[in-house]
Parts: C-alpha cells; structure tokens; sequence
C-alpha cells in the first residue's frame, strides 16, 4: 500500500462534523444512515487517486474524482451523473477495534475493494490481514 495524503478533505461538511465530534464518542456507525457517506467515499477516493488503499485496484473514472466536481461543502454527483456501479469501493476502518467509539474518524477510513473489506479483512485485526 502506497502511502495516501489525506491532509485535505473535499467536504467541508463532514469537516464541520468532525469538529463538532472532537474527541466525544461518534454516533453508532451505520454507512446508510450518514448523509455525509457518498462525500466521504469521494474525499477519501480523491485522496487515494481513484484507487483501493490495499490492492491499488482502479475503483472508478478518474473524471468522477476531480476537484471540479465539489462545490463549496459537498459532492456535486449531478456534474458527473455516474452510472450504477462507475464507482466501487467500500468505506473501510483500518483499525476496527476503532469503530465502536470513533466510526467517522478521518484518519482511520479508507476506500478498498468490496472483495477485499467483506470477504479478506472482514473484523480481523490490522495484523491478520
């Protein structure tokens, strides 16, 4: 895995939303319940360059990742009108014994393949995988 700058975050959003967090628990995390998640997956593939953070499989166009393609606080999914499954991936906790208490915590996301999130790494710990 190649290392991923993650220093800037596209939306301001879910930036704001980390901030009112600060180190207070995060709500229970489920991904359909977060209005933020499809900005969030948009950040984070920006970040990684369209690719997954463990096997740098290609995981969408890189048209859908351009900075363009964010206003001021959000994703703007109508500039780029994806079709179903153009952009693939799974959010990921790196370190899931992280996600009870902190499941929305920037530095512990990451885009990676469904395969690999769901069948490889599953809740394993980071050192079995």
């Amino acid at each position: 895995m190649r290392k991923i700058d993650k220093t800037k975050i596209l939306s301001k959003n879910y930036e704001k939303l980390l901030r009112n967090f600060g180190e207070k628990e995060h709500p229970k995390y489920n991904s359909s319940n977060c209005k933020y998640y499809f900005d969030i997956k948009m950040s984070l593939l920006h970040c990684q360059k369209g690719l997954c953070a463990y096997t740098e499989e290609i995981l969408c166009d890189p048209k859908f990742i351009s900075i363009e393609n964010w206003n001021n606080q959000k994703y703007n999914i109508q500039l780029t009108k994806p079709e179903k499954n153009s952009i693939q991936g799974d959010l990921e906790h790196f370190d899931e014994s992280l996600k009870a208490k902190y499941a929305w915590k920037w530095d512990n996301l990451f885009i990676v393949t469904t395969h690999n999130n769901c069948r490889i790494k599953g809740k394993k710990p980071i050192r079995q995988i």
